[in-house]
């Protein structure tokens, strides 16, 4: 008589018994995981946000330009390949922007746009993002008198042509505004590709000693001329840092009285940055 034989069989069947449990506990607790995961709040789920900075000019990488999640208020540089990735960023809507020193996120006549801010929902685990920045042109020199002498203080902008109830003027761009330094110099920055004609205004020489001043310099547009049909435009593209060394004379001034009548159909914003030299003629 094997007296094992009933104890071997009672054993295997509690086995079987544990084995169908815990095989029943394992689907359950697999089962309420995914449940648990489904209702998760989408407050608590993350992911990874990443892309890359390319120029309008050229589609080239731009490196080091700094992303910020503005919802998140994270930032970090681009590295050398132009990318960028921030990762457990909260589901939920996120604002991407892009700015670096030299170059512009806003055109106000070329194309295409660029994109240096986009608004993304965070939905999955993966978005990407594709920002664009377009490279500014730059105007820069030096100003001296007719003896070489760099003139210092003096003022200088840019005009654009344009179309103005159906003619063609220039007009001054505001923000080109600058002044020449002690030695000379001027920077304009932040242009835009385009054609400009350059310009110095009059500028009387400070006072001395509290008496009148008769001598100054007289309006003078880039290659070196005070008519306006003589000036030459400057031609710049992006990226482009063009040098316009320019000679004015330092002379006497004749100082004289204009009255005119007003002619309210023009605005006075109209002759803003419109001076004498450029041949206007007031009745």
């Amino acid at each position: 008589k094997d007296c094992h034989a009933p104890c071997m069989v009672w054993l295997s069947q509690v086995v079987s018994t544990c084995a169908l449990f815990l095989a029943l506990a394992l689907a359950s607790a697999q089962s309420s995981a995914k449940a648990q995961e489904s209702t998760q709040p989408a407050s608590d789920q993350t992911a990874t946000v990443h892309g890359v900075v390319l120029s309008t000019v050229d589609q080239k990488p731009i490196p080091g330009a700094l992303i910020t999640l503005m919802d998140s208020r994270c930032t970090m540089p681009t590295d050398d390949k132009g990318q960028f990735a921030f990762s457990g960023v909260p589901f939920g809507s996120e604002s991407v922007s892009v700015k670096k020193p030299g170059f512009l996120c806003m055109l106000m006549r070329l194309r295409p746009q660029p994109k240096c801010f986009q608004q993304v929902d965070v939905l999955a685990s993966d978005i990407q993002v594709a920002l664009t920045m377009t490279p500014q042109a730059i105007v820069t020199g030096r100003i001296v008198d007719q003896a070489g002498k760099p003139v210092e203080n003096l003022h200088l902008n840019l005009m654009q042509k344009e179309n103005l109830d159906g003619h063609e003027t220039w007009r001054v761009l505001g923000q080109s505004l600058t002044m020449t330094s002690a030695d000379g110099i001027f920077r304009i920055a932040n242009l835009e590709a385009g054609s400009y004609l350059m310009q110095t205004l009059n500028t009387v020489d400070p006072q001395v000693g509290g008496g009148d001043t008769d001598h100054g310099y007289a309006a003078t547009f880039f290659p070196g001329t005070t008519n306006l049909s003589d000036a030459k435009p400057i031609r710049v593209h992006p990226g482009e840092e063009f040098k316009a060394d320019l000679s004015v004379r330092h002379e006497k001034f004749q100082l004289v009285t204009v009255s005119f009548a007003w002619d309210h159909a023009w605005s006075p914003g109209t002759l803003l940055g419109v001076y004498p030299a450029l041949g206007i003629k007031i009745t």
